[in-house]
């Protein structure tokens, strides 16, 4: 089952895939023009997939808990090294996608 279909049905479930000129022309189509993007949280990813294997209700996993710690650790510790390998891996695999847009005057 894919990964979004299978995190529709988990209670909280907010996985949801598009493409990004999907996005962009969704809100282009409102009279918003996109004026930058980038990709984030690609140190998130390999956790969705971990759940994905074991289940997405297996919260118990001993490997969806360690990699539940290291996140929790990495965002109450904010060490530069894994900052670096976020930078880096988020355009790769990010798990969040940000548009910044702004309102077009008529």
């Amino acid at each position: 089952m894919a990964a979004e279909l299978v995190f529709r049905l988990v209670p909280g479930g907010h996985v949801r895939i598009y493409r990004r000129s999907v996005i962009e022309s969704r809100l282009e189509s409102t009279g918003l023009k996109v004026t930058q993007h980038h990709y984030a949280h690609g140190l998130h990813s390999p956790y969705w997939w971990l759940k994905c294997a074991v289940g997405p209700a297996n919260n118990d996993h001993p490997l969806v808990t360690r990699y539940r710690q290291f996140l929790e650790w990495d965002i109450m510790t904010q060490p530069k090294s894994v900052a670096v390998a976020e930078k880096v891996l988020s355009p790769v695999m990010g798990k969040s996608f940000i548009v910044y847009s702004r309102k077009v005057r008529a």
